[in-house]
């Protein structure tokens, strides 16, 4: 059995509406990457990194797939799996 592996950065699930790390008003304008992705902030805070991942959970709990998602799905889920990195 084949896996396609698909490699894609932040920007397929911008047009879902979710926030992306880098992008104007991203996710590290509010947050230090070293206080909320780093075992030095889970250990210094585990609070906020929870809190941090929560809101990360929250907002896909509202986000729709568009059509980047499913034309990756669409297009190669019936030939092989697909494993996301």
């Amino acid at each position: 059995m084949k896996t396609l592996v698909v490699l894609t950065g932040a920007g397929i699930s911008a047009e879902s509406g979710l926030k992306t790390f880098r992008d104007s008003g991203g996710l590290w304008e509010n947050y230090d990457v070293m206080e909320v992705a780093s075992i030095y902030g889970w250990e210094k805070n585990p609070g906020l990194v929870l809190r941090f991942y929560n809101e990360r959970r929250r907002q896909l709990a509202t986000a729709k797939p568009n059509y980047g998602h499913a034309g990756h799905a669409g297009n190669w889920q019936q030939q092989s799996p697909i494993t996301g990195i």
